[in-house]
């Protein structure tokens, strides 16, 4: 039940903000490409959760390889992606909602 009540807060606060992205244009047009192309975003998810998808990501956000990526804040491995962040400024990260944690440090 407390999930439910976390996704309808989310929704009312994402709603206004949803629709005032309302545009005629595309969102291929909006990124710079023709209207009817299809775009692939390739996201990178999880970060900080082990030193080995952080090095894979790593390396995929510095080839290109993947768009965007996202971090874990309750994972083990942060201080590792904080400091990737930082000599990175222009890469595109962002936070992973996490209500819950296994992990014990």
């Amino acid at each position: 039940m407390r999930s439910l009540k976390v996704g309808l807060a989310i929704l009312l606060i994402t709603s206004p903000l949803i629709s005032s992205f309302a545009q005629t244009k595309t969102i291929a047009e909006r990124l710079g490409y023709p209207a009817d192309s299809r775009l692939l975003i390739i996201h990178a998810d999880d970060l900080a959760v082990a030193h080995s998808e952080d090095a894979a990501s790593f390396d995929a956000l510095d080839r290109h390889a993947v768009t965007s990526a996202s971090i874990m804040i309750p994972c083990p491995w942060l201080t590792e992606v904080a400091t990737y962040a930082k000599a990175h400024p222009d890469a595109d990260m962002g936070l992973h909602l996490t209500l819950t944690s296994e992990w014990e440090t």
